[in-house]
């Protein structure tokens, strides 16, 4: 038994797990009983199927904006499996699965559910196990809103400014949006971390980096914290933690051992958030500890 440590006002608002994979056989011919085995994991609204942007399905935009623009440029044929609230799905293209969320409790319970998704593939599709990784990563999406009377610098510690200021690659000044990007390698691959400062205006926040799109008839609904009401104008942030690593060669999913790698990834995203955060920040978001 351990100790976590959790914020009871949960400034998350997103989460994603994504493996990219070499082509999944027969995905399409197989949709019915994949959806039939989701079912049990209450992924019971589907296969919704559209076609959007790559970068939608937790593909991390490069550091340059030249980049990002390339990134996104292409669309891709997908299918979601959303649970009724629509605050879980699951996204599915012929070399892509991605479990999003924005019901959050601990990374641990998203990594079993995440464990079983896995499962329900290989019990339904024939030769799933022979399948090649290409990628796989982890992606936190954070919303900073400070308390009313509180201002949004007190909730970003010293050491993460200097830290991100001294190795950021991108700066946008001179309007409402300020982005500060950073980008490194760690022990499991590349770790990119922004801070996207905003205002609200007339007490409306945007809740997701502008180059994520999702279609509305797949959008999940989000977890709404009773301390966003009344903003007016006032100035917030997302951080935004993308950890991932790339493969090559590829990976065979039989000895991937996933879940191990996510877990890697986990940590070091997991520091940066905690890191980013004053103890005045901690204090408002009422830092608890919870046995696991």
């Amino acid at each position: 038994m351990g100790k976590k440590k959790i914020l009871r006002r949960q400034p998350l608002v997103y989460s994603l797990i994504s493996v990219e994979t070499t082509e999944i056989p027969n995905l399409e011919s197989n949709l019915g009983p994949l959806h039939t085995a989701l079912t049990g994991l209450k992924f019971s609204d589907g296969p919704l199927p559209t076609e959007t942007k790559e970068v939608s399905i937790g593909l991390p935009p490069s550091a340059s904006s030249n980049d990002i623009s390339a990134n996104i440029s292409g669309s891709k044929k997908r299918w979601d499996f959303l649970n009724l609230e629509r605050s879980q799905g699951i996204v599915v293209s012929t070399n892509n699965i991605c479990l999003k969320q924005t019901a959050y409790t601990k990374f641990e319970d998203m990594l079993e559910i995440f464990e079983k998704v896995l499962d329900c593939f290989e019990s339904t599709i024939e030769n799933f196990h022979g399948i090649g990784i290409k990628r796989i990563g982890l992606r936190y999406i954070d919303v900073l809103i400070p308390l009313e009377g509180d201002d949004l610098t007190d909730y970003v510690s010293d050491q993460y400014k200097v830290n991100l200021l001294s190795s950021t690659d991108d700066i946008s000044v001179g309007s409402d949006l300020n982005r500060l990007t950073s980008r490194a390698q760690t022990d499991f691959g590349t770790l990119q971390h922004s801070f996207i400062e905003n205002k609200a205006i007339d007490g409306r926040i945007s809740l997701l980096p502008p180059e994520f799109n999702e279609p509305p008839n797949v959008a999940l609904q989000p977890v709404i914290q009773d301390h966003w009401e009344n903003l007016g104008e006032r100035k917030y942030a997302l951080l935004d933690i993308d950890h991932f690593s790339n493969y090559h060669p590829l990976l065979a999913f039989e000895d991937a051992n996933v879940s191990s790698r996510i877990k890697n990834l986990y940590k070091v995203a997991s520091a940066v958030f905690w890191n980013a955060l004053s103890n005045k920040a901690l204090d408002a978001y009422q830092l608890e500890e919870m046995d696991i």
